[in-house]
């Protein structure tokens, strides 16, 4: 095996870094950035990189050959201990982990290819495919795979119910251009950013502590604005009822939950939202999924999914033994941190995650969220495409 990667360097000037694929046993959404994008930034920004996508193939573990040049930058800079965080570090979410991330993307900055063992096949080779391989699944075997358990949950936005645009800012995009007509804001987009710093400092009076709700970021606005309550009530239910109105079933996931709870499953849905309750539930009714289920919304809970709250308290309500599998698409607070909690998971893929797997165009998080005449372009694309959560259907 030496002799072929040493040969193949030799032979292909243009290889920079070679490293096996991640482990076969390893969950299936490692080859991803987590909790660690904010900490690339300071390399991306660095190196003059742009991260296009959250599934990204990197030596895990940290265990790699490269040519020197792939990495001169990295390489290059003169480094003290104080350039690195303390030690014990966390299983995730810090600048090594970060940095283990932008290894191959640096070599592919330096006009350089990155070089994988694939041990299933024994093979070298460039096809990145990999990282995504495990989520080539159908309707049958998700119902197969499922019906083991006595109790399974779903997260709610783009597992059971996705955005016929897709982009979650949507909706306040188009109240935005409302008060932007009645004169408050200068533009819907101010209106935006406005409106998710007001949610930003509402979660700060709090101290991060608990969620809050959609109420609550618009009573906080009305203290801006000059607004009255009922106003600014009028206008958080405004922008819920624009997103209701584009609200559609992930078809497939939403029949496997109604065939789960026929069949005498235990079901519970689990959302991170600053919508209240009965909002999510009228969400989840408009696709389909109207009884048999008992609902844990954050902003009603005080607790989230994202910082480990909620799921210590799922933990704390199951029957010992029972058996449980939580179903969702975000890789952090749907698989990494209910795995930490010794919950077993099923990591779907959301739909911007399956458009980037097949390899379509990217876009960045400014013009899909923003910049309407890009979200009616590509928006239902992304929706449509992502409707069924795995590769190969």
């Amino acid at each position: 095996m030496i002799k072929q990667v040493l040969n193949h360097f030799q032979s292909n000037p243009k290889v920079g870094i070679y490293y096996p694929t991640s482990f076969w046993m390893m969950p299936d959404w490692v080859n991803h950035w987590l909790k660690n994008k904010p900490y690339g930034k300071k390399f991306a920004d660095e190196w003059g990189i742009e991260i296009n996508s959250d599934f990204i193939p990197y030596p895990v573990g940290g265990m790699f050959w490269a040519r020197p040049d792939a990495l001169r930058q990295l390489l290059d800079k003169e480094y003290s201990y104080d350039d690195f965080p303390s030690e014990p570090l966390p299983n995730d979410g810090s600048e090594l982990h970060a940095l283990e991330r932008m290894l191959g993307l640096l070599a592919e900055k330096n006009d350089y290819k990155q070089l994988f063992y694939y041990p299933k096949t024994s093979c070298l080779t460039v096809d990145k495919g990999y990282v995504t391989s495990h989520y080539v699944n159908n309707s049958v075997s998700l119902r197969n795979h499922l019906e083991r358990f006595e109790h399974i949950s779903f997260d709610v936005f783009d597992t059971l119910v996705r955005r016929r645009y897709f982009a979650p800012d949507y909706a306040k995009l188009l109240l935005g251009k409302d008060l932007t007509s009645l004169g408050y804001f200068d533009s819907e987009q101010e209106f935006v950013k406005l409106r998710n710093e007001a949610e930003f400092n509402v979660r700060k009076s709090k101290g991060f502590s608990g969620d809050v709700t959609i109420f609550e970021t618009y009573d906080f606005l009305a203290n801006v604005y000059g607004w009255s309550s009922e106003q600014a009530k009028n206008y958080a239910e405004k922008e819920f009822y624009y997103d209701l109105s584009m609200i559609q079933p992930k078809n497939e996931i939403v029949d496997l939950l109604n065939e789960l709870v026929v069949g005498g499953r235990q079901v519970t849905i689990i959302s991170d939202t600053y919508y209240t309750k009965d909002q999510v539930s009228l969400m989840l009714a408009k696709v389909g999924v109207s009884c048999g289920y008992e609902l844990f919304v954050s902003s009603e809970l005080g607790m989230r999914k994202d910082n480990g709250t909620l799921w210590q308290y799922v933990k704390d309500l199951l029957p010992k033994g029972q058996l449980f599998i939580h179903v969702g698409d975000n890789a952090v607070a749907d698989a990494q941190i209910p795995g930490d909690f010794g919950l077993q998971n099923l990591h779907i893929l959301n739909p911007i995650d399956k458009w980037s797997a097949a390899g379509f165009a990217n876009f960045s998080d400014h013009n899909f969220t923003l910049n309407e005449s890009e979200i009616l372009k590509w928006g239902s694309l992304v929706s449509d495409f992502g409707r069924f959560p795995f590769l190969g259907e």
